[in-house]
């Protein structure tokens, strides 16, 4: 079965499943359920595709909406964008060893990463921002890829570091803010 015809099944499950194990279930059945498909499916696609199911499922469900208190001021966008940086600065002296050291990236593609990474928290924390902005538009802007190469090779990478970098990048903010 395609990755992307289980993805669709999976979507409309993630709501209703109460567990990872829920989710495996619909997999499970999923496959079962589509005789024109073997039902063997190897077990990292599969992992793949649930989390795929899940992305998919948060980026409609959750709003951040913006938290404005009076008494303490927002910060300009220079001044976000100035926090953004030493983030991303951090994060890739810290994660160099695991990526471009171990040969997992080329020092370009690690480049890429943290270029893209730069796009997606100024899209998402920076007026007027892109909500929109998806990982493979942001990352495809710097490195030359097609979606397929993107899903099987970069987005477990990317949206990884992109988590770890949104999640830094809060926590310097609530200090100041």
């Amino acid at each position: 079965m395609p990755l992307q015809t289980l993805e669709a099944h999976l979507t409309s499950a993630v709501a209703a499943a109460h567990s990872t194990e829920d989710l495996l279930d619909a997999a499970l059945d999923a496959l079962r359920g589509h005789f024109d498909y073997e039902a063997a499916y190897p077990l990292t696609r599969l992992a793949q595709a649930m989390r795929a199911a899940r992305v998919r499922v948060q980026a409609v469900t959750e709003h951040p909406g913006m938290n404005v208190s009076p008494e303490r001021p927002l910060l300009r966008p220079d001044e976000t964008k100035r926090y953004i940086d030493r983030t991303l600065k951090a994060l890739r002296s810290e994660k160099r060893a695991t990526y471009v050291r171990q040969n997992k990236l080329t020092e370009q593609a690690y480049a890429a990463y943290f270029q893209a990474l730069c796009d997606r928290l100024e899209a998402r924390f920076v007026p007027p921002g892109d909500p929109e902005m998806t990982h493979f538009e942001a990352l495809s802007e710097h490195l030359p890829l097609t979606k397929d190469e993107y899903r099987m090779e970069h987005r477990a990478r990317f949206e990884y570091l992109e988590r770890q970098a949104r999640e830094a990048l809060i926590e310097r903010l609530k200090e100041v803010v």
